[in-house]
């Protein structure tokens, strides 16, 4: 506690005799392979005060330090998120730079090893070390020995001379999308007017069928009804007639047997007559109506007099 609170004390003192120093946060200090707690929490300790002290520098509140790692749990400051979690207490610390130790044992008795990252705040690597290793002799005490090598360690990263604000980049303006730009068609020489050029496009041609049209193709299935009608009805006149002739006396008179046969063959033979008017009647229209139907047309509907009443009376001009 006494050790944090003369922590504290410097940092406020030094940061007041020179402001013009790099601002570092230090992360606690990886110790790795160190078994007693009171050698652990001694080193941690010692640490802030070594790199104030040696490295020239201004540090972060070690409490704001370990309130900020707190917040994102253990797991964050791994070997594999390393950079950014210095970055991140960097940023939230308000200092320019982050730095992490970390002490271990060596492969042989007695041997230890130091390690240093320091990172800027916007993520650059500044300080990456190699193994700086020492030994600590038989029966001496650890902590007395690792103070002198961190010390030294410290030193070494010369920790003054790293900038006192990371580089400010110059802010870069957006760049508008460019503007297509379509030119005006000029016009012709002698005032000619170009066909297509400058004007709007004519609409596409109206493919559906005139209502004439339609009723011509009605028409004209009326017609074809009508001649085969009357077609099929002379055959049957036609057979009627060749069965009938031999029947007939000498002076060419029907029998009475045969009357009811003669009266069906002349009505037949009426309706035959009917029907080829009729369907050549509607022939004639649905070419009519289907020749008038190509062009634009109107149709009206309306009231006319007749012979002893009124009616309607369709018309369609063109």
């Amino acid at each position: 506690m006494k050790s944090t609170l003369l922590v504290a004390l410097l940092v406020a003192t030094t940061a007041l005799a020179d402001a013009q120093r790099p601002r570092i946060a230090v992360h606690p200090l990886v110790l790795e392979g160190v078994d007693s707690k009171k050698d652990r929490e001694e080193l941690t300790a010692l640490l802030p005060g070594i790199v104030l002290s040696v490295g020239k520098v201004d540090i972060a509140s070690p409490s704001d330090v370990d309130a900020e790692l707190k917040k994102k749990g253990q797991a964050f400051c791994t070997a594999e998120s390393l950079y950014k979690c210095l970055s991140y207490i960097a940023d939230h610390t308000s200092s320019a730079h982050a730095m992490r130790i970390e002490l271990r044992r060596g492969g042989r008795a007695g041997e230890w090893e130091l390690l240093a990252n320091v990172v800027r705040v916007d993520g650059v690597v500044e300080r990456q070390t190699d193994l700086f290793k020492f030994t600590q002799p038989e029966g001496v005490k650890l902590v007395p020995v690792a103070r002198a090598k961190l010390e030294e360690f410290v030193g070494s990263l010369k920790l003054a001379t790293l900038p006192i604000a990371p580089p400010v980049q110059a802010a870069v303006e957006p760049v508008p999308p460019p503007v297509a730009v379509v030119p005006k068609p000029e016009p012709a020489p002698g005032n000619v007017e170009i066909p297509g050029i400058g004007q709007p496009p004519l609409p596409p041609p109206d493919e559906s069928i005139a209502p004439m049209r339609m009723t011509s193709f009605v028409v004209a299935g009326l017609a074809v009804l009508s001649l085969g009608a009357s077609g099929g009805l002379a055959l049957s006149v036609s057979g009627d007639a060749s069965s009938l002739q031999p029947r007939l006396d000498a002076n060419k008179a029907i029998p009475p047997g045969d009357l009811s046969t003669a009266k069906a063959i002349d009505a037949k033979s009426s309706a035959a007559v009917a029907c080829l008017v009729v369907g050549a009647i509607a022939a004639t229209t649905a070419v009519t109506l289907f020749v008038l139907g190509s062009g634009p047309q109107k149709t009206t509907l309306a009231p006319a007099p007749f012979p002893g009443g009124a009616g309607l009376v369709l018309s369609s001009g063109f």
